[in-house]
This record gives structure tokens, C-alpha cells and sequence, in this order.
């Protein structure tokens, strides 16, 4: 899947997710679009840092065959 970001230079495209995480890393874009809207990097929540408010349920670690 093919994810829309905004560079930190203003430019626009779309990467996969593994390149997605590569660039957060590196602090390369400003923001990218989830399906409920874009995130600003780094003021909005991303994966991997626990989403404290998240009121649904645990999928990380399973296993789903």
C-alpha cells in the first residue's frame, strides 16, 4: 500500500511503509495520511508509542493466521 506524505520541503508523494517508517526516523517529511486524516510529524500520535487514549482492543503481538 501506498502511503501519501508531505516531504519537509512542502513536496507531496506517496511511499510504501517500510520506506514511511525510514523517513519518520530521519525526520524527511512533515506529515502523512492515514485513513482518518494526515498526521503531523512529530506532534500526532504514530505507530509504536503505545497510543495511551486508545480505548480499543490490543492487536499488537497476536499472531493472526
Amino acid at each position: 500500500m501506498r502511503i501519501p506524505v508531505q516531504y519537509v520541503d512542502g513536496n507531496f508523494d506517496y511511499v510504501d511503509a517500510d520506506r514511511l517508517d525510514h523517513l519518520i526516523g530521519f525526520r524527511r517529511i512533515m506529515s502523512f495520511k492515514r485513513a482518518d486524516g494526515w498526521v503531523k510529524v512529530p506532534q500526532g500520535p504514530l505507530r509504536g508509542e503505545g497510543g495511551k487514549n486508545y480505548q480499543g482492543p490490543d492487536r499488537r503481538g497476536r499472531m493472526q493466521h
